[in-house]
């Protein structure tokens, strides 16, 4: 309750100040969003008054009313806007006036448009988006942005949200008392930027009106901006958000936009300003925050981009082989996008994956209450073949393939997913374009139904699933127009103004210039196409069902046109669909054409390229060429679509279609590319052959004959001369006598036979062409006569010389006449033959071979008869001896010979025959036949020696054997050198052996732990006040062991305790005690206790300790006893009984060893 005191015409009446006039409001701040109103109470307490009542907002009087007189009563007021209203109460009869307050507000929605929503200027009052139609490039051109993604016009600015898009959505919710604020933005930057402009647009409004709840309404892309206003930690600022239509995952429709500037649709032609923004668009960032993240790929396990590589050359394109490949993961998308489109900016890409990569589009959404509408139910882009063109015709976007969504988002972005990642209960459906969600009333409504907290009220048109519908793709490609005609003549396609128009409901149009596609839903359309040019066209229509699975395509290929031509045809699904061709545009159909292709739903479906194989018939070469009669064949294979055409192109001409095989009758080179397509426009690989075909002869041969007479020997026929232009020459054949059979020549060939002959010859090319036939005349009279006998004497390996004798030679008639037996010839190895007179001797050193001949008079020769001549003078190699053991040894030596190869001189020699040995320089030589067995005691010289077959002998090896089996002296001199409480050290005496000690072995209680070759030893790891037994054993090479010397240790005690003192021997072998020393037990010379270690003065050179209850021992190295402490018993045994506080020797007591 508010107490006003107010002074009137500024005279003060303290007769009425006694009295008061109360006013106040039931609710100090009212929400007119939620239709409040205000009410305000006043009343008197000495008495009633009328009143007039002043209703001021923001200090300006709206209204007044009077009331009658009363004590007190209500006052009601519906407020219309936002502000401070103050309510006035002044009574009419000269009373104090009173006078309260109330805060009106109303609950904000940020209107956040999409990309291209919103205004852009250029400087005062010139709007460069959307463009004026008058100067549409100057103004596109001056939304240039640089590589770095920043605007290169400082002076742009954005405006509001382009009314035609938002005004209807601002006006319905400003209805329903929400003040809408628009949220202008310049959608070229980079979607955070322009989050980073909400969050000062938004703290903003905060400040403005602290009480109302922020609510954002995001259209399109506007929803990203706000999911990332989400994610830069906002949440708790904003009550309520509603996309509509979103892209989260982004859409395939941005690289349509990136490829042919189509940015604006119907709104404007985009076939006017596509030039210009194409230009514009590489450096804009929000566009290729646009572009299908990963997500997109792996929540829908889809791709949507392929390219077409044109293959080409050829004159004529139609023929032309093309390539497609599909990209069917988001890497390979990015890099094909990133390395070979020339729009793409590899800063601008990179940043817009690192954007999705940050976003985490579901975890930011559902930290604010979210709600989705949905456009569905429209044939949207979901795939696109673009060119990948290094020549050829320059085109864009060559194909579009339909999947569900609202003409331009695909339903699986918008939703996150298939399934879906968003929250069904606050996701919605409507049958409604991309563009038109703001303005559709429906959606209006159900944004406002959210709004009021009542989200299940769904709006008429509103669902909460999803559905999709049937499809029908319309393509064209060629100089035609496209024009769509529903039943009720509504149409989509070109306008005579050369823009274009999508009046069909939830149609689309789209078109690179070369290419136009049509997106509709399934029904029968009236199709009308007319020309623009020349050439011929290719019309398709592609039917969709309700899972986006292609169904149906029909085709009609090549069609030819003229500028005058007009076709029609129905869209029929379930009828024939046929193409009516009027050529001169007159209205009459000059004829009906039926279509080139129809698939169903697996060809349609058909991405695999069919396969091409050709051979040729004909003669074929040995070679890579082909002779006569031959003939290029192509056969295909597919097994989906099935084959549709082959194409082919020789020698780079042009590609051709074939059809049957081709002869190819005359010699030359081709080269031939061919292709096969199937039926579904896939293309195979190009099968890239070469066929050589040569159907010319060979030249003559020429025949060489030597000798040309007749001849006692034989006679050499070569070949030679014969060429081949075109295949090559192959080869020769020849045949002996007119009935001999053709044989292949590969090098002079020989006669040697007795007789007369004639020869024949040809050549012959790689593809077996013949050339005419050449003759020739061999003679020869030839008869061996018998081979001589050859004596060698001796036959066998010599150091000596060798005799070798021939004879036995004739002449043998065998039916004509022979020359007779003239001489013997003979030679040694690789020599010359020399005629023979007499036996001749050998007297060399070597392995000889000696060939022998019988020579008649006409110089025929008879066999060679051969022999060997055998000469060795050269010693073999010395023998190996292994001696084992080497050392000495006290079991026996094993004495083995081996190697002694005969020495190689350049020449086989006689040979390895045996080995001999003796033992001692004066033994004799024994034929060593096994290993030698020495097993005697002493030292003996081993001689060997190598003999070859020949009897030379080989140097000699000597090697010793050493055989000991006397044994060490035992060690002596054996004693203690130190022992404490873990190991003990002795030492002891050498001892002596025939040959050498060469160690000792210890033995700790009779097993052995160590060998050494010192004369002493420590034995380390004992046990305190234990007895040992240490043995010595010595050892000498052979490994003879003496006898054991024996020394028994008991280990000393080093730490000792009693009930209350310990005592402790140090490494410096001093004693330390501690604890008790009522009775002087410490020995330190005082009876006080310790509770830490004191060293007890006099004691060196200790041992071992033991505790008593009040007394303590120790024994010393040099086997003395000693005491202190209590002695009432003589237990100190020092010859008293009085205690000793400091160490006395025990008496009697010598060689004491343990304690």
């Amino acid at each position: 309750m508010i107490l006003c005191f107010i002074m009137i015409a500024g005279i003060f009446d303290f007769n009425k100040a006694a009295a008061s006039n109360n006013v106040w409001a039931e609710k100090p701040i009212i929400n007119l969003t939620k239709n409040e109103t205000i009410k305000i109470h006043y009343s008197f307490d000495e008495k009633p008054h009328p009143v007039k009542i002043y209703v001021q907002l923001n200090g300006e009087t709206l209204t007044h009313e009077y009331r009658s007189n009363s004590w007190g009563d209500e006052f009601d007021y519906n407020p219309v806007k936002e502000g401070k209203y103050t309510f006035i109460v002044e009574p009419t009869d000269n009373y104090y006036s009173g006078e309260t307050s109330v805060t009106v507000y109303k609950d904000r929605v940020i209107l956040v448009p999409g990309i291209m929503g919103t205004e852009l200027w250029n400087t005062g009052a010139d709007q460069i988006w959307l463009p004026d139609k008058t100067q549409l490039k100057d103004d596109i051109l001056n939304m240039k942005m640089d590589t770095d993604g920043r605007s290169l016009n400082s002076k742009v600015r954005a405006g509001d949200p382009l009314k035609d898009w938002y005004e209807k959505i601002k006006i319905y919710l400003e209805e329903k008392k929400f003040n809408v604020r628009y949220f202008g933005y310049d959608w070229r930057k980079d979607v955070s930027d322009n989050a980073d402009a909400l969050v000062e647009f938004i703290d903003q409004e905060h400040i403005n009106s602290p009480n109302s709840k922020i609510n954002i309404v995001a259209h399109s892309m506007g929803g990203l901006i706000s999911t990332e206003y989400i994610n830069k930690g906002n949440a708790n600022k904003i009550d309520k958000l509603i996309t509509l239509g979103t892209p989260y995952l982004g859409a395939p429709q941005a690289v349509n936009i990136f490829e042919t500037g189509a940015a604006a649709g119907d709104f404007i032609s985009d076939t006017a300003i596509s030039k210009s923004i194409r230009e514009v668009m590489p450096n804009i960032p929000s566009a290729y925050q646009l572009l299908p993240s990963e997500e997109y790929f792996t929540l829908n396990n889809t791709n949507y981009l392929k390219s077409q590589e044109y293959l080409g050359p050829s004159l004529n394109l139609k023929n032309t082989n093309f390539k497609d490949t599909t990209y069917t993961n988001y890497n390979s998308t990015f890099t094909f996008l990133k390395d070979n489109r020339g729009w793409s900016n590899d800063l601008l890409i990179n940043k817009a994956k690192k954007f999705y990569e940050n976003l985490n589009i579901v975890s930011n959404l559902n930290k604010v209450d979210s709600y989705y509408i949905i456009g569905d139910r429209i044939p949207t882009i979901g795939g696109l073949t673009v060119t990948n063109y290094t020549f050829g015709p320059q085109r864009y976007v060559l194909d579009i393939k339909s999947i569900q969504g609202d003409g331009t988002v695909p339903l699986i972005s918008a939703r996150v997913g298939t399934p879906t990642r968003l929250d069904s209960a606050k996701t919605y459906y409507i049958k409604e374009k991309h563009g038109e969600l703001p303005n559709n009333v429906n959606v209006q409504q159900q944004v406002f139904n959210i709004l009021s907290d009542r989200p299940n009220d769904l709006a008429p048109n509103i669902r909460k699933l999803s559905s999709n519908t049937k499809a029908l793709k319309i393509k064209i490609e060629c100089p035609v127009d496209l024009n769509i005609y529903d039943s009720v003549g509504r149409h989509t396609g070109e306008k005579s103004d050369g823009t274009y128009e999508e009046s069909i409901p939830y149609s689309t149009y789209y078109t690179d210039g070369e290419t136009k596609i049509a997106l509709m839903e399934d029904a029968n359309y009236q199709v009308k196409l007319k020309g623009t040019g020349y050439g011929e066209m290719t019309y398709t229509l592609v039917w969709s069902d309700e899972n986006d699975v292609e169904e149906k395509t029909v085709r009609f290929d090549n069609i030819p046109i003229t500028p005058n031509s007009v076709f029609t045809s129905s869209t029929d699904k379930n009828g024939q669909i046929t193409l009516s061709v009027d050529n001169n545009g007159d209205g009459v159909i000059d004829s009906t054409v039926g279509s080139s292709v129809d698939l169903d739903l697996a060809s349609t479906q058909d991405e695999t390229i069919p396969t091409l194989t050709a051979n040729v018939t004909g003669v074929k070469g040995v070679n890579e060429w082909y002779g006569k009669d031959v003939h290029y064949n192509l056969s295909g294979d597919d097994n989906a679509s099935g084959i549709y055409k082959y194409f082919y192109d020789l020698n780079n001409s042009e590609y051709k279609e074939y059809t049957e095989p081709l002869a190819l009758p005359d010699t030359g080179i081709y080269n031939f590319k061919s292709y096969v397509r199937d039926k579904n426009r896939n293309d195979s690989e190009v099968l890239t052959e070469t066929v050589k075909v040569d159907t010319t002869n060979p030249t003559v041969p020429v025949m060489t004959v030597d000798p040309t007479t007749w001849t006692n020997k034989f006679v050499t026929i070569t070949l030679a001369g014969g060429t081949d232009a075109d295949s090559g020459f192959q080869k020769y054949q020849y045949k002996i006598n007119q009935d001999g059979e053709w044989k292949d020549y590969t090098a002079p060939f020989v006669i040697d036979t007795e007789g007369l002959y004639n020869v024949y010859a040809r050549s012959v090319d790689n593809v077996f062409n013949l050339s005419e036939e050449v003759t020739g005349v061999a003679k020869v009279d030839k008869t061996n006569p018998p081979k001589p006998i050859m004596t060698i004497e001796p036959s066998k390996w010599t150091n000596q010389s060798v005799s070798i004798t021939l004879s036995g030679g004739t002449d043998t008639d065998k039916g004509f006449p022979n020359s007779g037996f003239q001489k013997y010839q003979y030679k040694i190895d690789d020599g010359e033959w020399k005629d023979y007179a007499a036996p001749f001797i050998i007297d060399t050193e070597g392995l000889y071979k000696v060939l022998a001949r019988s020579v008649d008079n006409a110089t025929n020769l008879s066999e060679e008869v051969s022999g060997e001549a055998k000469i060795d003078r050269t010693k073999p190699m010395v023998p190996v001896m292994t001696i084992e053991p080497l050392k000495w040894t006290n079991l026996l030596v094993t004495i083995t010979l081996t190697g002694g190869n005969d020495t190689d001189k350049g020449y086989p020699n006689s040979g390895f025959q045996k080995y001999q040995y003796k033992i001692g320089l004066d033994g004799e030589w024994k034929d060593y036949t096994t290993p030698i067995i020495i097993d005697n005691e002493g030292l003996y010289n081993v001689y060997a020696r190598v003999v070859d077959v020949a009897a030379n002998l080989s140097d000699e090896v000597i090697g010793d054997a050493k055989v000991d089996k006397t044994k060490p002296s035992r060690p002596t001199g054996l004693n203690t050198v130190l022992v404490k409480s873990n190991k003990a050290k002795i030492a002891w005496l050498p001892s002596t052996d025939n040959i050498e000690v060469t160690g000792y072995d210890l033995y700790q209680d009779s097993k052995l732990v160590a060998k050494t070759t010192d004369l002493s030893f420590t034995f380390e790891n004992l046990v305190s006040n234990k007895n040992y037994i240490f043995k010595v054993v010595a050892r000498d090479e052979a490994e003879n062991s003496s006898l054991a010397s024996v020394l028994v240790v008991r280990t000393t005690v080093e730490l000792a305790a009693s009930w209350y003192h310990t005592l402790q021997i140090k490494a410096d072998n001093k004693v330390w005690a501690w604890g008790q020393n009522s009775n002087g037990q410490l020995g330190d010379g005082t009876t006080t206790s310790k509770t830490t270690a004191v060293v007890i003065p006099g004691l060196e050179n200790m041992v071992s300790v033991a505790a008593g209850n009040m007394h303590s021992l120790a024994l010393k190295s040099d086997g003395t006893v000693w005491s202190w402490g209590y002695n009432n018993a003589g237990q100190l045994g020092n010859g008293s009984n009085i205690s000793q506080l400091s160490p006395v020797q025990v008496k009697n007591l010598t060689g004491v060893i343990a304690i």
